[in-house]
């Protein structure tokens, strides 16, 4: 559906806005783990709580990229954007601070489904098949690849068929979900399972971007919310040199008042 006088395509606000608060959960999240691993704040960071957080902003970034591709007028264009960015972050974090170095994060792998989905597809031809059945295709074999970098592949660990450990002996694999024993980073996110929820949303854009969506997903609710969902890579790339200033300040000064 197309703005009579506008002539393109509807911006659907609510997935704006579920960005927004993703990305607010997000910021929380990573002041939580800068607290925990850099400063020496306990906090039980491995606990379900955190590991529910961590999944639903994952999962939601990844899943409204896939949507947010069937607007993109130059996909391959913008993935090769978001993984030169990425890969900026892996040499930053790597010679100033190598243990957390970023080998292969969410924005490695948005970049590469990215420019997968600019290669493979095109607007018209995609149109064309069963979106709906490339939803449920796309969700089940993300399901059932969930747990390669566990060695296995299985309805999410419900059945679970063993994986050759040769397959974990290649270090040039870990981006497609092959880790070896001696693989770190300090986010993870191989192209296995999680191009598969990439690609799941790409199918249900399709009907977002014709406007067949409910109109509860064209309506605005928060325009700071909007406002941020908007500017989501520039958030995501810039709140952690801005979170890990402000605690090293925080706790400097508690440091020089002798608090700490």
């Amino acid at each position: 559906m197309l703005y009579p006088k506008l002539g393109r395509t509807r911006r659907v606000l609510f997935l704006d806005e579920l960005r927004g608060v993703c990305l607010i959960l997000m910021i929380l999240y990573h002041a939580a783990y800068d607290l925990n691993f850099l400063f020496g704040v306990d906090l039980p960071f491995y606990s379900a709580p955190f590991a529910a957080v961590q999944l639903f902003i994952c999962c939601n970034f990844i899943f409204i990229s896939g949507i947010s591709s069937r607007f993109s007028r130059n996909n391959l264009k913008r993935g090769l954007v978001v993984f030169a960015i990425a890969m900026a972050m892996t040499a930053v974090t790597y010679f100033f601070m190598p243990q957390q170095t970023v080998r292969f994060g969410v924005l490695h792998l948005l970049g590469v489904c990215m420019i997968l989905h600019g290669v493979i597809y095109s607007p018209k031809g995609v149109t064309k098949r069963s979106p709906l059945l490339g939803l449920l295709v796309c969700l089940l074999v993300f399901a059932f690849t969930w747990g390669v970098s566990r060695h296995y592949v299985g309805f999410l660990g419900l059945y679970q068929i063993p994986l050759p450990s040769v397959l974990y002996t290649q270090y040039f694999l870990f981006p497609l979900g092959f880790p070896t024993p001696d693989f770190a980073s300090s986010d993870y996110f191989p192209l296995l399972p999680w191009m598969f929820l990439f690609f799941a949303g790409s199918f249900l854009g399709v009907a977002f971007r014709e406007g067949n969506a409910p109109g509860f997903f064209y309506r605005s609710r928060s325009r700071t919310l909007q406002w941020m969902g908007r500017r989501t890579l520039p958030i995501y790339v810039l709140h952690q040199p801005v979170l890990y200033g402000i605690l090293y300040l925080f706790f400097l000064g508690l440091e020089k008042a002798g608090l700490r």
